[in-house]
C-alpha cells in the first residue's frame, strides 16, 4: 500500500513540471521554490500538486501571506522540525521579496529592510525537512535573491500561453 501512495504522488509530482529541464528524479522535492507570473490558474495548480503531495501529512503544512506576516515568523516556521509528518509544506504568498524596489528614491521599505539578509541566511543552509514555496507576482531573476533561490531550488515563471500552445494544453 505504501508503495501505491508513493507511485500516486510520484505521478502527480511527474506532472508538475514539464520534461523540458527536468533532469531529476520525479521523488525529489527541493528545499525551496519560487513561483511566479501572470497565469496564476496555472501556479495554483502546480501548488495543487504540491498539497496534493503532502496530502498525507496534513499536519505539516502553513499557508502564510508575505505582505501581512513577518519574515521572521515564516522562516521560523520553515526551520522547525516536522512533528507528524516526515517534510512540511510552507507556501508563503504574495512574497514582497523577489520585485525590485520601484524608485532609487524611495529607498529601502520597512518590509524588505532587514529581511533580505535573514533570507540570504535560511537560503544558503535551507531546512531539508521542509519545502518552502513562495509566491508572487512578480520577480525580478537579476536580483541576488532569486538567484540564490535557484542555486538551491527551482524557480519558475508562469507566462500566459500563447495561442499556439493553448490548444495542446486543453487535450
Amino acid at each position: 500500500l505504501k508503495k501505491l501512495e508513493t507511485a500516486v504522488r510520484c505521478s502527480s509530482i511527474r506532472r508538475l513540471f514539464p520534461c523540458d529541464d527536468r533532469k531529476e528524479s520525479a521523488m525529489e522535492i527541493k528545499p525551496v521554490y519560487l513561483f511566479y507570473g501572470e497565469e496564476t490558474f496555472l501556479l495554483q495548480k502546480d501548488l495543487a500538486y504540491f498539497r496534493n503531495y503532502f496530502d498525507g501529512e496534513e499536519y505539516g503544512t502553513e499557508v502564510f501571506d508575505g505582505a501581512k506576516d513577518s519574515l521572521d515568523l515564516i522562516l521560523a516556521a520553515a526551520e522547525a522540525n516536522p512533528l507528524f509528518a516526515e517534510k512540511r509544506l510552507i507556501i508563503v504568498e504574495n512574497s514582497p521579496w523577489f520585485k525590485k524596489k520601484e524608485s532609487k528614491r524611495e529607498g529601502k521599505s520597512k518590509k524588505t529592510d532587514g529581511d533580505e539578509e535573514l533570507l540570504f541566511d535560511y537560503l544558503s543552509h535551507p531546512n531539508e525537512d521542509a519545502c518552502l514555496v513562495f509566491t508572487a507576482d512578480k520577480a525580478d531573476q537579476r536580483m541576488k535573491l532569486v538567484k540564490a533561490v535557484a542555486s538551491c531550488g527551482k524557480v519558475r515563471e508562469y507566462k500566459p500561453l500563447s495561442r499556439w500552445e493553448l490548444p495542446d494544453y486543453l487535450r
